[in-house]
């Protein structure tokens, strides 16, 4: 067990950046997208956004949220 303690500190060592927690960027993606539809909801009741179209809403990331309406409706997927 010694032995997997020593590798395991000599790859963790101080010239190796550690990346960030993904499990931390999930939650924070999940907030977002949350918050972010939210958001949309309150635009959708204000009248903004046309709630009779057809739309996807993609979170790319805890900064970004986008709201997709296809011109021509929805968007058939058998054809991929």
């Amino acid at each position: 067990m010694d032995d997997f303690y020593k590798v395991m500190g000599e790859f963790y060592d101080n010239k190796m950046k550690r990346h960030a927690s993904p499990t931390k960027r999930l939650m924070d993606q999940k907030k977002a997208a949350f918050e972010h539809k939210t958001y949309l909801y309150k635009k959708l009741q204000s009248g903004e956004i046309d709630e009779r179209q057809y739309s996807l809403t993609y979170v790319a990331s805890p900064q970004k949220t986008y709201m997709i309406q296809p011109k021509e409706g929805e968007i058939n997927y058998d054809l991929a």
